[in-house]
């Protein structure tokens, strides 16, 4: 959960957010859209710790679970798709899926074949299996086709990259 109490920022004498106030519920899928200069990003500097409020409070649910992507964002590699790069916009998946892949080497170790049941299940319940069919439907959803999937993502331009 986290819940917006009447967040306020201001840069010298630009209010940017003023006497912001929202909940967004475990659970819900919201996206965040507006007018240059509206807040967007100062709005995710401050979910994600890198900026402070001037007034109000942000109550943030312990360990919440946040995708999200950069304005500007750079892809880890220049022949990344874009699909690989939504991929990584899901904290943790990937890391866990490696493991999942590293343990499955030798499950006759009784401590991996454990950690691997643990992950294994946490990975399920975080939708891990069916990860890519959702990400596929939410780029369709954008308006990219199933051909772009496996274009270069910096072959987009600035606006489709957002």
């Amino acid at each position: 959960m986290l819940d917006f109490r009447n967040i306020s920022v201001h840069y010298g004498h630009q209010d940017v957010l003023t006497g912001v106030t929202f909940r967004v519920n475990k659970g819900d899928r919201v996206g965040i859209v507006g007018p240059n200069g509206s807040g967007k990003s100062t709005l995710f500097k401050i979910i994600l710790g890198e900026l402070s409020t001037d007034s109000g409070e942000l109550v943030v649910e312990q360990n919440p679970r946040i995708g999200w992507t950069r304005q500007n964002p750079a892809p880890d590699t220049p022949g990344q798709t874009l699909l690989d790069y939504s991929l990584k916009g899901i904290p943790g998946l990937s890391e866990m899926e490696a493991e999942l892949t590293e343990l499955e080497t030798d499950l006759t170790d009784p401590v991996k074949l454990k950690r691997y049941g643990e992950l294994q299940t946490k990975f399920e319940h975080l939708g891990g299996y069916d990860i890519e069919t959702r990400v596929k439907i939410a780029l369709g959803g954008l308006g990219f086709t199933t051909e772009d999937f496996q274009k270069p993502f910096m072959s987009f331009s600035g606006g489709w990259r957002m």
